[in-house]
């Protein structure tokens, strides 16, 4: 569950705060400021060296950045440099934080705000309130957090300091997304990013970029983005060898790895993580990654490795009193112990961290807390208790609308109720079960994630190919040079010679020598030309190897996209059948007729789509394996559509709409009458389904050359532009509700296409948004090839 990652999002959305610590014109390089550093002395020195400091915070170089930043502090002491006193207590404590010390970070942070009071300094005090505000979010003061950090923003205003303003948006946005709430933290990241982009800081950009990718992973389930942007940024610090941000990359695929169930592809990027963050000492880091380990092998069912690095984490958090850390690895112990049946001992672990929450500010982890309990309950047969634990997590859940929280909730909810015998209840929340899971399954886009990664591999792979080739090239020719180089060198010796002994000879032996030379150079412009023939054969031949290899993936990654589809199309509605038929099979005798008449009637509708999608699966699948062939007839396609109008008589007349009919007078066609009877019925099906009530539907046909033009048009709800194009992909199978919450399959346009190209045709659509749709597609007038 996302909830067992927080200590590894809080801290790493914490990165944004260190790394955009308050540097004016602090863009140049290391090399460069240390040598200023050194060239430099007095006040001058004391700035490039405040300015170097804070550029080894930025790009992790805790060590280096915290000692001078020491020596800053000394000297500054020494000689009343009020400003610089400050600025060195704040880098101390920010890099102290980084570095996983609360302890010295508290210290150093206090130190700036007692300094700054005692001189009235209303940029210390922004400081202070800076460097205060964040451990208060690591001791579970959520509202302290924000209220200390509100403080820094009153004094650094966007007008006089643009990036201190930057910063502390920053943390206010980690503590927003710590306690459960991205989207509000979502404002102040882009805040921040506009100020650095603005001020042409490409780092710190990233950086935000990074974190973004961070929330979506890990909280929003947004995993296709979360994948997509931070393969983007991490070349860049790959570039940069920033250990942490690359760290804090491998460790956002891993949990969307991990989110998706390919738990294996989730080790390797935490094993990443955790040797990126090996390199820097930074234990706090580590214990997340090694919490993030524990997680993956507890969903992979492995509960002694589980709990064996769930309680190394919980070590290392209790050390360094990180009390938001503390709280996850019970909860995580917790869960496993759950689900090994030891249920006193598991709920004394969720108690215990349910004590340490802010219960009126941290709905996120209230919600999971309160979950878990009610588990707990349940399994002890304690019904009311499991039923009111259950409720308070559904309202923690909504009140933030974390819907991954909440559909596991009605579930356990709906299970209760049924034990209980109340039945109505139990149907009620197992439909908010389905509906709420199906909405979170819309949003999550996992099917993505393996071919943006493969993509990003194989992009640096090729890149890699590349680069060798080249050198291998430069070699080539340099060694071909210096053979050249050794045959003229060896020609020329020669002829120094021949001149040097026989001297009367030189103008026949020239010429012989010239004739040589001229042989010579023949047969390297020969040489040179085939190497040219053959290289550029090799190259033809890795071209079509590398098109071949990228069509084979395509077509994998289309196998595994339909497969992932079809997978979720069948398990809502056959969760549906298995949740209602159960109820029924278990206490039908104390229903009532109205409970078993609507659970029938959703029984029914749940058959309905199954049937439907595993028709046209069998239709497209009969279809990809060339299996239909076309049974050419003449037939009349006007009466066709009239067929179509009477089969969907009682759909218009339900919905009110009127169907209008503009046929041409040509209308023997000869080609397949059930492929095309397949493409009206779907079209007309869906200018049915996406049409309001009072709506109107037009049916028309023209001859255009040797083909009917046939367009089905309504005044429905419309497609947007950006779905178009997936109306008839496999790989997208683009579906939604009709006006009434009509369901589809997602595979019905993709067969209309599929069977309009077969005979020979051609489909297209044109749409706007709340003012209909149209589908046009055309059909031989005689028999075709």
């Amino acid at each position: 569950m996302r909830y067992a990652k927080t200590p590894f999002l809080f801290y790493h959305v914490i990165l944004l705060f260190l790394i955009t610590v308050s540097a004016v014109n602090a863009g140049s390089k290391l090399d460069s400021l240390r040598q200023l550093v050194n060239n430099s002395e007095g006040d001058v020195k004391l700035e490039y060296s405040y300015k170097l400091a804070n550029q080894l915070i930025e790009y992790s170089k805790l060590r280096e950045g915290i000692s001078l930043a020491n020596e800053i502090l000394t000297k500054s002491k020494a000689e009343g440099k009020l400003k610089y006193e400050l600025r060195a207590f704040a880098i101390m404590s920010r890099g102290y934080l980084l570095a996983g010390d609360m302890q010295s970070a508290a210290a150093y942070g206090d130190s700036t705000m007692n300094l700054a009071r005692a001189n009235n300094s209303q940029y210390g005090l922004g400081l202070a309130y800076q460097a205060s505000g964040t451990p208060k979010l690591y001791m579970g003061d959520v509202q302290g957090a924000i209220s200390t950090l509100d403080s820094s923003l009153a004094i650094f205003t966007v007008e006089d300091y643009p990036l201190e303003n930057a910063v502390s948006k920053l943390l206010i946005a980690s503590v927003l997304a710590t306690s459960g709430r991205p989207e509000e933290s979502f404002t102040y990241l882009y805040d921040a990013k506009k100020i650095f982009e603005e001020n042409n800081d490409e780092y710190k950009s990233g950086t935000i970029e990074l974190n973004i990718a961070l929330l979506k992973g890990t909280l929003l389930g947004q995993y296709e983005e979360a994948i997509h942007t931070t393969l983007g940024v991490l070349p860049y610090f790959e570039s940069v060898d920033d250990s942490l941000k690359m760290a804090t990359g491998y460790g956002t695929v891993g949990n969307c790895y991990d989110a998706i169930g390919n738990y294996d592809k989730a080790i390797e990027y935490f094993e990443y993580a955790l040797s990126m963050v090996g390199s820097t000492g930074n234990v706090l880091m580590n214990a997340n990654f090694i919490n993030n380990l524990g997680e993956v092998y507890k969903h992979k069912e492995d509960y002694d490795n589980a709990n064996k690095y769930y309680k190394q984490a919980l070590d290392i958090f209790i050390k360094y009193g990180i009390t938001e850390g503390v709280i996850v690895a019970e909860n995580n112990i917790g869960e496993c112990l759950l689900v090994i049946g030891e249920y006193d001992n598991a709920l004394g672990y969720f108690v215990k961290s349910l004590e340490k929450v802010d219960k009126e500010n941290d709905y996120y982890k209230t919600a999971i807390l309160y979950k878990n309990m009610g588990k707990v309950y349940l399994a002890k047969n304690d019904i009311p208790r499991a039923i009111n634990y259950f409720k308070m997590s559904i309202k923690s859940s909504t009140t933030l609308n974390l819907i991954e929280e909440l559909f596991p909730a009605y579930k356990d909810l709906s299970d209760a109720y049924s034990r209980s015998g109340n039945y109505r209840e139990a149907y009620k929340y197992h439909l908010l079960y389905t509906d709420t899971k199906d909405e979170f399954t819309r949003t999550s886009n996992a099917e993505k994630i393996s071919e943006i990664d493969t993509r990003y591999q194989t992009v640096k792979k090729e890149q890699e190919i590349e680069l060798l080739t080249k050198n291998q090239e430069i070699q080539e020719l340099q060694i071909f040079q210096q053979r050249v180089i050794g045959i003229g060198l060896t020609v020329a010796i020669v002829i120094i010679g021949i001149f040097g002994i026989v001297n009367y000879k030189r103008l026949k032996d020239n010429k012989k020598l010239n004739a040589e030379l001229n042989e010579t150079n023949a047969q390297i412009e020969r040489q040179k030309d085939e190497l040219k023939n053959i290289n550029e054969q090799l190259t033809y031949t890795n071209q079509k190897l590398s098109a071949s290899e990228a069509d084979l993936k395509q077509l994998n990654a289309t196998k595994d996209k339909f497969f992932s589809v079809i997978a979720h199309d069948l398990k809502g509605p056959f969760s549906s059948l298995l949740g209602l038929t159960e109820i029924m099979a278990e206490d039908t005798e104390e229903m009532t007729a109205e409970e078993l008449k609507r659970m029938s009637s959703g029984i029914y509708n749940a058959s309905q789509q199954v049937y439907a999608l595993t028709e046209n699966l069998l239709e497209w699948s009969r279809a990809q394996l060339d299996m239909l062939n076309i049974k050419r007839e003449l037939f009349d396609f006007n009466e066709l559509v009239n067929e179509n109008a009477r089969l969907f008589k009682n759909s218009l007349v339900e919905k009110k709409i009127t169907l209008n009919q503009e046929l041409c007078d040509v209308k023997m066609v000869n080609t397949d009458k059930d492929m095309v009877d397949f493409a009206l019925r779907n079209l007309l099906n869906n200018a049915i389904k996406f049409t309001n009530e009072d709506g109107q539907i037009s049916i028309s046909s023209k001859v255009e050359k040797d083909f009917l033009k046939v367009e089905v048009a309504d005044t429905g709800v419309g497609i947007a532009e950006s779905d178009i194009d997936k109306l008839f992909k496999i790989e997208s199978t683009f579906t939604t509700s009709g006006t009434k919450q009509e369901k589809g399959t997602g595979l019905g346009l993709i067969l209309v296409r599929e069977f309009v190209e077969k005979i020979g045709g051609a489909i297209f659509v044109k749409s706007k948004v709340n003012h209909g749709t149209t589908f046009t597609f055309t059909i031989p007038l005689s028999a075709q090839a």
